[in-house]
């Protein structure tokens, strides 16, 4: 399996990203760089993980190239700042290598820019990810996927037209094109870090990305389609809940349980 990890001045969190990775048995990592100016790369060598420069400005050309590298039937990426949980890509392998499905997703622990946790979210079942998509939500986490090279190829890659929104677009032309989603049933698999990012102080480009998406390819969302949307979000009511909770600091001393496995922050 090979999974590529975009970095532009990274140093601060790619570290524990690369230690979440290499752990894994059987996992090529690429690390692809636009030209870094504090210890990215000094990273990459102390974890002995592969690094390629792409010029700036573009996330997704960053992407593409590390994954235009991959020989692996599966690959991936995460971002600089996440971290994959023990054992999960081993475990994912092996559900994807029984299926027919070309996209293999798991749910998302999220924890805030100091890695402490803030609650799981539960991706939605696979036979209900194409619905999902057409009415315009992402049904799983993007660093909780992994997904066939064949795929990729054939989709030629994601699209890097777009700053925020390539993960959408290129899943949602996965499904359109009829290829199969399967949800790994397990633990959350990911720890997804949120904070003041690109998406965060410029909302309005990621909606005019996904309108611009919705009429290039021209996603009409049935009565179903929304149904489905319902359905999931219900089943996620309580980490919708616990997020509420955990932003207005109301849990006291109280701590969360971590469906990971790792112990929950406490305020002790």
């Amino acid at each position: 399996m090979t999974i590529v990890v975009p970095t532009l001045n990274s140093a601060a969190t790619l570290n524990a990203t690369l230690m979440s990775l290499t752990a894994a048995p059987g996992i090529r990592v690429i690390v692809a760089d636009s030209f870094s100016t504090d210890d990215t790369l000094a990273i990459c060598r102390r974890w002995d993980v592969e690094a390629i420069s792409v010029p700036a400005g573009n996330m997704y050309r960053a992407i593409n190239a590390g994954l235009r590298m991959a020989t692996t039937e599966w690959i991936a990426y995460v971002n600089s700042d996440d971290c994959i949980f023990p054992s999960s890509y081993t475990k994912m392998l092996e559900a994807a290598r029984r299926s027919d499905a070309a996209v293999v997703y798991g749910s998302t622990d999220y924890v805030d820019a100091g890695g402490r946790f803030i609650f799981s979210f539960r991706a939605a079942r696979g036979e209900t990810a194409a619905r999902i998509l057409r009415a315009g939500a992402m049904p799983f986490c993007q660093p909780a996927a992994i997904f066939r090279r064949s795929m990729f190829e054939a989709l030629n890659g994601f699209d890097e037209k777009y700053r925020l929104a390539g993960d959408f677009d290129f899943f949602c032309r996965a499904a359109l094109n009829g290829f199969g989603f399967q949800r790994f049933s397990g633990r959350p698999v990911v720890a997804f870090r949120v904070h003041e990012g690109l998406g965060a102080t410029h909302p309005e480009w990621h909606r005019q990305e996904k309108d611009l998406i919705h009429e290039r390819l021209q996603l009409k969302p049935t009565a179903a389609d929304r149904v489905a949307v319902l359905g999931w979000s219900i089943s996620n009511t309580i980490p919708y809940l616990a997020r509420i909770l955990r932003s207005r600091d109301l849990f006291g001393r109280f701590s969360l349980q971590r469906s990971s496995g790792v112990p929950a922050e406490s305020d002790e």
